[in-house]
């Protein structure tokens, strides 16, 4: 019992820093939640992921694995696009305590602040190893996670916050690697670290965290004497690593690998570099609470260079965009060729350098207090800007008439591709349709599906025939939202909304001697639109509906009252790879009709047809 004791004491006593530390990070946090409720529920967070993770959670739950979205884009793959962390961990656990909170609508907040605090241990951990003094270390470890890209950026990218747990860890297990023996355990927790992480949310974090990690094992690993024992660890770990990975890597290769994306360059010397450094209102959050990150330039300026401070340099150019010269090279380059936005390097910027100043910070004695006062004006600057942010959450409960009218029949929105008006999400725009459980045809527009070959002839066939092509897709609903009406009268006040509102006016026009009113509430109209066909019907008759069955994986058909020369079937989902037909034991020809609907060749009318999804095809 003493022993006990004694071992409690010295742990506290050792990690005091840490502890004190603790209560300011949370404290922050739900400081922000009490003055700005839903806080990390913003933007893509509230229209884009939480929407998909709920109803994937919910199918995960009835036994059912989401490998798509049936609600919306006619079939919307979930699994492949990675972006929804589906076979990742940390969402489960999120959702559970969320529940436990009172609300599955606390997700975002859970996952945010779970990945913050652990992300904060950690940050200490690796400073520790690295010989940080504590209270520099624990300064050094709230600065990272509580820095203006992570809370800011991260309330509107949830992946960000896995990144926060993974890199520190991975970036210690690099340097554990190159500088102790390379011991089997070792090498295996290198690769579960990174093979975890790719399930996390975003397969570009993951690859700038396994570039910097890289980059940091051959710098370390040049002075070595065993350097070749070094390569074989590494090549062993990251077997394990992909063999971790393979499933969702496979699966998202073949899913956007023909899909034509270009990097972009939204990031400037002003934007970027002088916000690492200057408490500003405006332009990208980056700013790091200064006198680390200056500390770190300055042991730059006096030659204290090490593994830290090139890596920190990288990140910093990389974060420039193109006039930093490393995104520029990036831009033409295989796999990085399809990443967006540059300032997502912020992050690693931050963090490397933070690391560097703590380094040196430590080592020079004098600018101790320097960590502390980071802290305290990181904290002023993120609670005085965090304080004057609004969450749209929660979701708004539809109406009774509106529930009961849509049902389970298609929708198409006219809406705001952004949040403007009241009750945006009843605009079942982006990917809300999921949440109230209705289908849409449209999904959110900013994503790498909404890239895929089959959107992109969906899109033109509306665009060409606006009434035949939402007839032949089965849309009954036409919301008209406020947001539409809201941007088309007055294009100029809204011109980050505009030019997708724009290619929906002619389409809009072209309906209106169609459509029927049904419903009107103050923030939207829903409208219908005769003769939609139904979700699957005999080939030529599309108002003759055949009873269906659809989840994330499979859909099942009745084939009830079809004649005997009946026999092709449209399933009114788009065509898309990895689909399989069968009846029984025997498997059907499928393919795509002249709208890019599923069209399935009978082989008898006795047992019901099923169409099976699996991301991964061959």
């Amino acid at each position: 019992m003493h022993l006990g004791l004694g071992w409690l004491v010295s742990a506290v006593g050792r990690h005091l820093p840490l502890l004190v530390g603790l209560p300011l990070v949370l404290g922050l946090l739900l400081g922000l939640e009490v003055w700005s409720p839903y806080f990390f529920g913003e933007d893509d967070n509230f229209h884009q992921f939480l929407p998909v993770i709920l109803d994937s959670i919910h199918q995960v739950e009835a036994g059912d694995f989401p490998a798509m979205n049936p609600h919306q884009s006619m079939g919307m793959p979930v699994f492949a696009a990675g972006t929804y962390s589906i076979s990742y961990p940390g969402i489960y656990l999120a959702y559970w305590l969320a529940i436990l909170c009172g609300s599955q609508q606390y997700f975002m907040e859970v996952y945010a602040i779970l990945h913050i605090v652990a992300g904060y241990v950690v940050t200490y951990g690796l400073l520790r190893r690295l010989k940080v003094e504590g209270v520099i270390a624990a300064c050094t470890a709230a600065s990272f996670v509580l820095g203006a890209y992570v809370i800011f950026m991260g309330r509107a990218w949830y992946y960000t916050y896995p990144t926060l747990v993974f890199l520190p860890l991975i970036a210690w297990a690099t340097h554990d690697l190159v500088a102790r023996p390379a011991t089997l355990r070792r090498i295996i927790w290198w690769g579960v670290l990174c093979g975890v992480y790719f399930h996390a949310g975003n397969a570009q974090l993951w690859v700038y965290t396994m570039f910097f990690c890289g980059l940091m094992f051959l710098i370390k690993v040049v002075s070595s004497k065993v350097w070749m024992q070094k390569w074989i660890a590494l090549a062993l770990a990251s077997l394990v690593a992909l063999v971790i990975a393979s499933p969702l890597l496979v699966a998202q290769y073949q899913l956007v690998a023909n899909v034509d994306r270009d990097g972009s360059s939204f990031a400037s010397m002003q934007d970027c570099f002088l916000n690492y450094l200057l408490w500003t209102s405006g332009g990208y959050a980056a700013y790091t609470g200064s006198f680390l990150f200056g500390t770190a330039l300055l042991s730059i300026a006096l030659r204290r260079w090490d593994a830290w401070c090139v890596l920190g340099i990288v990140a910093i150019l990389s974060s420039l965009g193109k006039p930093g010269g490393i995104w520029f090279i990036m831009a033409d380059s295989p796999v990085f060729e399809k990443f967006q936005h540059p300032f997502k390097f912020v992050l690693f910027a931050t963090f490397f350098m933070l690391v560097r100043g703590a380094i040196y910070v430590d080592w020079t004695r004098v600018l101790r207090l320097s960590a502390v006062l980071n802290l305290i004006l990181l904290v002023a600057f993120t609670w005085n800007r965090g304080a004057d942010h609004a969450s749209d959450m929660p979701y708004a409960p539809l109406s009774a008439a509106s529930d009961q009218l849509l049902g389970s029949d298609r929708i198409y929105s006219f809406a705001s591709s952004r949040l403007l008006g009241e009750k945006y999400a009843q605009s079942m725009t982006n990917n809300f349709a999921l949440y109230y459980g209705k289908n849409s045809i449209s999904s959110y527009s900013d994503g790498l599906t909404y890239e895929l070959s089959e959107q992109i002839r969906q899109r033109e066939h509306i665009q060409a025939h606006p009434r035949e092509a939402l007839q032949a897709y089965g849309c009954r609903w036409i919301i008209v939202h406020q947001s539409f009406e809201i941007v088309r009268a007055n294009p100029q006040a809204h011109a980050f909304a505009w030019s997708a509102v724009q290619t929906q006016v002619p389409i809009f026009e072209s309906l209106q001697p169609y459509l029927i009113e049904r419903h009107r509430e103050p923030h939207q109209v829903i409208y219908e639109l005769p003769d939609a066909a139904a979700l699957a019907f005999p080939q030529g008759v599309p108002v003759q509906p055949l009873p269906m069955e659809v989840n994330g994986s499979w859909m099942r058909v009745e084939l009830e009252g079809l004649r005997p020369e009946q026999n092709k079937i449209i399933v009114n989902f788009l065509m898309r790879p990895g689909y399989a037909a069968t009846q029984g034991a025997k498997t059907l020809p499928i393919e795509a009709d002249q709208w890019g609907r599923m069209q399935v060749t009978l082989d008898d009318h006795e047992e019901d047809l099923v169409i099976t999804y699996w991301p991964i095809h061959w």
